[in-house]
């Protein structure tokens, strides 16, 4: 191994070890808080095939009840959990991202396309479950709906056909950054409550919904040696998501997805 590579895995792992504390501070506040969460995406693949990190991966998922989600934006995480941040348009003013993320500034992380005077640091996504209809047709609308204000938040960010950027651009001159996001915290806030018994439920930003079942009750498994949430029907939910998830990708593939601006971490090691 050349010396370069091995210094992009120690930084990778340096990574992961900050993301990992950050998880499990996140995830003793929910205990004491008795708020829901569950590990999502990659970080969800990463504890059932590899019992911790995607060897290459450097970001953590995380999916939070909207219930439980609009509880985090009024509590006290901000003060409780120092020098962590919670990091949403609505403690941010310079942050437009449709979910939160919760951040350690002091390690130094900057993404490609962040408002510069928006927070930075190595941080977690957080990502509300929206409540859908159970109806195929209405279903659909709330998705497009979702979905359309979400790339009017984030627009520099979208990697779309040039149909859809002509349509994210004419929706974004009525809904700029911060105005879809108050859309979009009142749609969720809206079917969240009036699909609460509803079957179907899909993460903000996703395009395919889950049944709640498959989230519903959440279980227990190791993530890097601790104890973390993780949805009823990890496999059913992986299996949609990545088809035959337990097979390894090709070696070419197994590179870190995000391509930041800035990264400049201390020396710290976190336990």
């Amino acid at each position: 191994m050349d010396a370069e590579k091995s210094q992009t895995i120690s930084q990778l792992r340096h990574l992961q070890n900050i993301e990992l504390y950050i998880l499990r501070r996140f995830a003793d506040y929910c205990v004491r808080h008795g708020l829901s969460y569950q590990l999502a995406y990659g970080t969800l693949l990463g504890c059932v095939r590899h019992s911790g990190f995607i060897p290459w991966d450097d970001d953590v998922d995380v999916c939070v009840p909207w219930k439980d989600y609009e509880g985090l934006l009024s509590s006290s995480i901000n003060s409780e959990c120092e020098p962590l941040f919670f990091q949403a348009a609505q403690t941010d003013p310079f942050y437009t991202t449709p979910f939160a993320k919760i951040r350690l500034p002091e390690e130094i992380l900057v993404e490609n396309g962040a408002n510069a005077k928006a927070k930075a640091g190595v941080f977690i996504d957080i990502f509300p479950i929206i409540d859908l209809a159970n109806n195929r047709i209405v279903r659909a609308i709330q998705l497009a709906k979702l979905r359309l204000l979400v790339s009017c938040c984030s627009p520099q960010l979208q990697k779309s056909s040039r149909i859809k950027k002509v349509l994210v651009g004419l929706a974004s001159l009525f809904f700029p950054p911060h105005k879809a996001n108050k859309k979009l915290l009142s749609l969720g806030r809206r079917y969240s409550r009036r699909y609460s018994s509803s079957k179907f439920s899909v993460l903000m930003g996703d395009k395919t919904p889950l049944k709640k079942e498959q989230l519903f009750p959440a279980t227990d498994d190791k993530f890097e040696g601790f104890s973390m949430k993780i949805p009823g029907d990890a496999n059913g939910i992986l299996t949609s998501l990545y088809g035959d998830y337990k097979k390894l990708p090709d070696e070419e593939k197994r590179v870190p997805h995000h391509n930041f601006a800035r990264v400049e971490l201390t020396e710290r090691w976190y336990e």
